[in-house]
């Protein structure tokens, strides 16, 4: 568990934008070292957590509020096309999560989804 990857920006009254004015949540396809610091080293951690342990790290989650109410909401960067297989189900690796949350709540698999995916 990492409690704050925005320390800096939280200090200076930022919730979403570091000290340097970047939104961090955007930046983790491809963080730049200077500028988005916090995001490029969590990425070479997960990377060495990955070879450390010979495994691969299939989820990382960042949970955190968000400024209006929106209930549930999940942004994650688009996937490379591997299709994986939920419950009967054919979809996305990047909607494994979603879509066993939406089953779990009670939704029966294959119904419209309460989520998308958009690149």
């Amino acid at each position: 568990v990492i409690p704050m990857l925005n320390a800096d920006g939280v200090v200076a009254g930022n919730t979403r934008c570091c000290l340097n004015g970047c939104d961090l949540n955007r930046r983790w396809r491809a963080p730049d070292p200077s500028a988005h610091a916090p995001i490029h080293a969590m990425r070479g951690y997960l990377h060495h957590v990955g070879a450390r342990e010979k495994r691969l790290v299939l989820l990382f989650v960042d949970l955190h509020g968000h400024a209006r109410p929106q209930n549930v909401f999940m942004y994650g960067c688009p996937g490379d096309g591997t299709m994986a297989t939920v419950r009967g189900l054919i979809v996305p690796v990047e909607a494994v999560l979603p879509t066993l949350l939406h089953s779990g709540a009670g939704a029966p698999l294959g119904s419209p989804a309460v989520f998308s995916l958009a690149t």
